[in-house]
C-alpha cells in the first residue's frame, strides 16, 4: 500500500480523482477522512490534512506573562505539539501497512513543512517507510500524471527552513509584546 498526503481535504480529493483507475471510496481511519483507489495497480489511501498538524509553542512553564523572564523566552526550547488530534491518528493508524509515502502538499516551503509534519507522525509507526515527494503546480489531470510519474526526494533543508521561520515568528512574537507590554505599562492589558 502506498500512502499520500495531501495538504487539504479538497486537493486530496481532487488527487484522487485524477489518480484513480476507478471509484474512490471515503472511508474514516481513526477518526480520519481518507480517500481510498487503485493507482497503476496499486492500493492508495490518502489522508488529507487541515495545514499544518502540530502547533509550535513554548513549554508550560512560560505561559505566565506577569512571571516570565523575556531574556529567558528569547532561548527558550520550542515545541511541536498535536493539533490535528484526528488526522494524526489517521497517519498513524494507516502508516504501518504503507511502503511508501508520497508528500503531495503546495510546492512551498510551507507545502514541505507541513508535509514534514505528516512523515514524523507517520514515522512513529513505521520507521521504515519510503518518502517520496509529488511537487506540482496545479491539481490538473496533466500535472497529476507528470508530478507522479516523477517523484523526487522529499526536501528535509526547504522544510526545515520554514519550521525556522515559525520558530522565529513565535520567540521574536512573544518577547517584543512582551517588552512592549512592559514598557508602555500595557503589561496583562
Amino acid at each position: 500500500m502506498k500512502l499520500i498526503i495531501s495538504e487539504k481535504a479538497i486537493a486530496g480529493e481532487r488527487i484522487a480523482s485524477f489518480l484513480a483507475d476507478g471509484d474512490v471510496k471515503q472511508i474514516n481511519v481513526a477518526g480520519a477522512r481518507t480517500f481510498q483507489f487503485n493507482y497503476k495497480g496499486e492500493e492508495i489511501i490518502l489522508v488529507p490534512l487541515r495545514g499544518h498538524i502540530s502547533d509550535v509553542e513554548f513549554p508550560k512553564e512560560y505561559s505566565n506573562w506577569m512571571k516570565t523572564d523575556f531574556k529567558k523566552l528569547a532561548s527558550a526550547k520550542v515545541l511541536y505539539s498535536k493539533k490535528e488530534y484526528r488526522i494524526i491518528d489517521g497517519i498513524k493508524a494507516v502508516a504501518p501497512d504503507a511502503k511508501e509515502m508520497i508528500i503531495a502538499t503546495d510546492a512551498d516551503r510551507e507545502g514541505e513543512a507541513i508535509g514534514l509534519e505528516a512523515i514524523n507522525y507517520a514515522k512513529q509507526t513505521n520507521k521504515n517507510v519510503k518518502i517520496t515527494r509529488a511537487y506540482f503546480s496545479a491539481i490538473t489531470k496533466e500535472d497529476m500524471d507528470k508530478s507522479f510519474n516523477e517523484l523526487e526526494e522529499f526536501d528535509y533543508n526547504f522544510a526545515h527552513s520554514a519550521d525556522a521561520r515559525r520558530e522565529i515568528d513565535l520567540i521574536w512574537g512573544a518577547v517584543l509584546t512582551t517588552v512592549i507590554s512592559i514598557t508602555s505599562g500595557q503589561l496583562g492589558k
